[in-house]
């Protein structure tokens, strides 16, 4: 008895929308159309910042050593 591949993959055209600037994620880097740092150091620092203003929040409630651990 011999079982037939199954075809999992599909190829869909897309029609061309003109962008002017296009961005993919890569292996957990955001490389863009002329392979510019610029919108990954900008994703660091949004994320960063975020972290940041989470710490300088929490320092009147928690001791040092509690925000050492976190």
């Amino acid at each position: 008895m011999e079982i037939a591949p199954a075809h999992k993959t599909k190829l869909t055209n897309l029609p061309c929308i003109e962008k002017k600037k296009s961005i993919i994620k890569y292996l957990g880097v955001y490389l863009d159309d002329k392979f510019s740092w610029s919108f990954q150091i900008q994703h660091i620092i949004n994320k960063l910042s975020k972290s940041l203003s989470i710490f300088y929040k929490l320092r009147h409630l928690l001791s040092l050593d509690l925000l050492k651990q976190l």
